[in-house]
């Protein structure tokens, strides 16, 4: 008897921006040069600090402009703190190891401050930095540091500003990755309706988590709204932008609808009353709508306008699959089928053949289903 088992997928990359990389690293290179040059420029004594404006440069340096912009800010403020923190430290008669312990202690404590956001370790750098390094002249320590950190942001701010990434092309190939594992999933799902009992022994893991990658699809294609900001380039592909950002919303929905759609019926089919016989009528009809909507979130996910034709037939397939449904509302069997035929109107209502701006809400996960395991079972 041929089982279907679910297979908990590893959780994808949080960088949105990885494919960008390259991008960053020239940016990362240029900016940490010509904060070094220009750091050892200013004169002593804050020149004499210069090697901290690389590491300004570098830490500015962002795929979007905002975020650069955002950053820089939230590091010269952790900085600053951190630094003051310490300054204030070297008056206080403390020994050296309990004074490390406590200026790291309320480091910590003050980086909590949410306005700090993701720089918000540099308060304990800061801090630590000043009060062991900063002994001999804390004052020049501290004005040298922050200047010379703040310098590096500009440099790296400016470069962001002037060859801003925009990536279009990552965001493009996202979108066609993400569709693609969603068709397959529905593909999958309708083969395995379809197999007439004792067909394949073999284990076919067909039902798979595609929510963390519908998570990192929406993720790429905000960073790709958002690299627009500020970006001289942008205006020329606003409508490209547009596109992939109403496509990446159309196979987000249907991706969210799909995996609940075939762990249900996984669940259901190795439950004590399984609904769907393998290679019956009922279960053919269904393998080919699923097997349909594939062929629509393919088209979405190469950048193809939906066919109406292709909607129309996918439509029609689904009211005729809801006519056959209703024949076993005197069966309790028959609300699985119930729960499909509603999620598959959902997939319509996503579905224009028109193109959008319709603002979608944030797919929220939702969370571990290790304890969701379970097998298609033949009735």
């Amino acid at each position: 008897m041929p089982r279907v088992r679910l297979r908990l997928r590893h959780e994808p990359s949080t960088d949105p921006l990885l494919g960008s990389r390259l991008h960053i690293a020239v940016l990362s290179a240029a900016a940490a040069g010509l904060a070094w040059v220009l750091g050892n420029a200013i004169p002593s004594p804050i020149g004499d600090y210069a090697y901290y404006a690389p590491l300004g440069a570098v830490l500015a340096i962002n795929p979007t402009l905002a975020n650069s912009i955002r950053r820089s800010v939230q590091l010269f403020g952790a900085l600053l703190l951190g630094a003051a923190l310490g300054f204030g430290f070297e008056f206080v008669p403390l020994p050296g190891p309990l004074g490390v312990a406590t200026i790291v202690f309320v480091a910590v404590l003050a980086s909590a401050w949410d306005v700090l956001g993701a720089e918000r370790s540099w308060v304990m750098t800061g801090a630590l930095f000043t009060y062991v390094l900063g002994r001999v002249d804390p004052t020049d320590f501290v004005v040298g540091m922050v200047a010379q950190v703040s310098t590096g942001a500009l440099i790296g701010v400016a470069l962001t500003m002037v060859l801003p990434p925009m990536p279009l092309t990552l965001a493009q190939r996202r979108l066609a990755t993400t569709s693609a594992e969603v068709a397959d999933q529905l593909d999958s799902a309708g083969a395995a309706l379809c197999a007439e009992a004792g067909e394949n022994e073999q284990d076919e893991t067909i039902a798979r988590e595609i929510i963390p990658d519908l998570q990192r699809l929406r993720t790429t294609i905000d960073a790709l709204d958002e690299s627009t900001i500020g970006n001289l380039r942008a205006r020329h592909y606003q409508r490209k932008v547009e596109r992939y950002r109403v496509q990446a919303d159309t196979v987000v929905r249907v991706g969210a609808v799909v995996e609940n759609v075939v762990f249900t019926l996984a669940e259901v089919q190795s439950s004590s009353q399984p609904w769907l016989e393998r290679g019956s009528d009922l279960s053919r009809s269904i393998a080919e709508v699923l097997q349909r909507l594939a062929t629509v979130v393919r088209a979405v996910g190469a950048d193809e306008d939906i066919d109406k034709d292709d909607r129309q037939d996918l439509e029609s397939r689904v009211d005729e699959l809801e006519r056959t449904i209703r024949q076993y509302r005197d069966d309790s069997t028959w609300i699985p089928g119930a729960a499909l035929v509603l999620s598959l109107r959902r997939c319509l209502g996503v579905i224009e053949p028109e193109p959008t701006t319709t603002v979608v809400p944030p797919l929220t996960s939702p969370g571990h289903r290790e304890a969701r395991r379970r097998p298609f079972k033949r009735r």
